[in-house]
């Protein structure tokens, strides 16, 4: 009679591949399938990504790379990926509010997190109302401002994995004050520290205060609303008053009235990529770094 182990002693080979898997250390407590989280749009998932053990979550971003998280909205195949999660992530309610037509009890804003005296608002140059400015995650210490309470958050969602996700929490902060120090030190050096800078919407802010950049204006005052002929002759005026080099544009803005401002006070156009839309960029640090590298080289 045939040993019945023979076939297993004829294939090592596979029976260390089936014990790898099944003891892999990247494999889910349990052997589980990893924990879905949907994310509204890439800046919060990178967040989520240096927070969250690699191995036991799987994250999902809505909005295409190529659109703006201002006007996106929900297709029939969001809303199923939305379903398929209880747990939905998105920035807040002035910018990606659109995902609150799915989950709005269980959608988690990561604006909620940050202290208001870390807030900057947006002014209505035609209502004069303000409302906040949801481009924090460009700064890197507001990122790091939002950690205590997120990984609060997590914590208490995700109770078996709050252990690793403190001490994530506790990398990524120094991590956070690294790239700030790092790039201040640059900016200094190089004399971008005080400069002017125009962009194609007002999505700078943060990055600017954090890095002592003069924020001047920019044609999209609002999402939507592109300057009218009176403020794109101010901001010809600044550029010309500053001795500006470069106006910045990003992928998800149209680029005519960007073109116009730039031929008339002869700028060169650099792209920002405040998303993450560039394929080099696949974690937080790489999303800052690429930024501060673009408004350097548009300085020198």
């Amino acid at each position: 009679m045939a040993n019945p182990l023979a076939k297993v002693a004829m294939k090592p080979a596979r029976l260390i591949t089936l014990l790898l898997a099944i003891w892999s250390p990247w494999r889910p407590v349990g052997g589980a399938e990893p924990i879905e989280i949907v994310c509204s749009i890439k800046p919060v998932a990178l967040i989520l990504a240096e927070v969250l053990p690699k191995s036991a979550f799987r994250l999902t971003t809505l909005a295409p790379l190529a659109a703006s998280a201002h006007y996106f909205e929900l297709k029939t195949s969001d809303a199923m990926k939305l379903s398929s999660s209880p747990w939905v992530f998105y920035l807040g309610k002035s910018l990606d509010s659109w995902i609150l037509g799915a989950k709005k009890s269980q959608a988690i804003a990561l604006m909620s997190f940050l202290p208001e005296h870390e807030f900057l608002y947006i002014k209505d140059e035609h209502t004069g109302r303000q409302s906040p400015d949801p481009h924090f995650w460009l700064d890197p210490l507001a990122v790091k401002a939002v950690l205590p309470k997120l990984t609060e958050n997590l914590c208490g969602n995700f109770e078996s994995h709050c252990p690793q996700i403190k001490l994530n929490n506790q990398n990524f902060s120094l991590q956070l004050q690294e790239i700030t120090k790092s790039i201040g030190s640059e900016f200094a050096q190089t004399s971008v520290k005080g400069r002017g800078i125009i962009t194609a919407h007002d999505f700078l802010g943060y990055f600017a205060r954090r890095f002592e950049i003069t924020y001047l204006g920019s044609i999209e005052e609002l999402p939507g609303k592109e300057a009218g002929p009176k403020k794109l002759i101010s901001l010809i005026e600044l550029a010309k008053s500053h001795h500006l080099k470069t106006i910045f544009s990003e992928p998800q803005i149209a680029d005519r009235s960007i073109k116009n401002l730039a031929e008339a006070a002869k700028l060169q156009i650099i792209a920002l990529d405040p998303v993450g839309a560039s394929k080099e960029i696949k974690t937080y640090a790489d999303l800052i770094r690429f930024n501060a590298r673009e408004i350097h080289r548009g300085m020198e």
